[in-house]
């Protein structure tokens, strides 16, 4: 608030503001899209970070995932990485607007399905803006001869001798997604993925220039963290 109501009061004097920058330290406000949205508005940067679309994209999951797949297409069409493969993922349920869900679910539903009959049993739903950790839930879906057993993060069964898919549908939206994601407005949206078994998260820092110029400063084990 004060950062912008010094832009108002400078603005409103008639002075140019597009050679100034903003350098706001750590925390909530330099990792805060909209409020770099509206200071870029007035053609202000940010003097010590990423633009609001980065900040945009870093910390939102799904739309992470799916820029890093449009690089992991445009890699493997170049023949750069044979063998590169990403992960499978569905498009996002929003948390923050009720017009589109019923569309959403439906798509997230027909990407369970397809890797339902490729042979996939194991699967987790992961909050967009939550990281550490948080914002996921483990489930798997095994066939169980013309039926389908449900079960939980622990392994325990949520449902068994399930015969349709409208049923499991049902009970994934009532038992995981309402219970652990809807209600939670922290939440900003929720996308389906397979489940990777006995992986590592390991992380690579770099800091970027805005002229392209990259440094590379180190990893770490995130899988330590968790």
């Amino acid at each position: 608030e004060v950062i912008l109501d010094l832009l108002l009061k400078v603005t409103a004097l008639g002075l140019n503001v597009t050679k100034l920058g903003v350098a706001p330290g750590y925390g909530y406000v330099s990792e805060s899209a909209p409020f770099w949205q509206i200071i870029e508005a007035y053609g202000v940067k940010n003097a010590s970070g990423p633009n609001s679309r980065i900040i945009e994209l870093v910390g939102d999951k799904t739309e992470s995932a799916n820029m890093m797949q449009e690089v992991q297409d445009e890699i493997e069409n170049n023949g750069e990485v044979p063998g590169f493969k990403k992960i499978p993922q569905s498009t996002s349920i929003s948390n923050r607007s009720l017009d589109d869900r019923a569309n959403q679910e439906s798509s997230v539903f027909n990407f369970l399905w397809k890797q339902v009959e490729e042979g996939i049993t194991s699967f987790r739903f992961k909050a967009d803006n939550l990281g550490g950790g948080r914002g996921q839930y483990k489930f798997s879906l095994e066939k169980d001869g013309e039926n389908y057993i449900l079960k939980n993060e622990d392994d325990k069964i949520i449902e068994q001798n399930i015969s349709s898919k409208e049923s499991i549908q049902n009970l994934i939206k009532s038992k995981i997604l309402d219970e652990r994601f809807y209600k939670d407005q922290a939440i900003s949206g929720v996308a389906l993925q397979k489940n990777l078994e006995g992986t590592q998260h390991f992380e690579m820092q770099f800091i970027v220039d805005r002229e392209g110029l990259a440094l590379f400063v180190g990893g770490r084990n995130c899988s330590l963290q968790k």
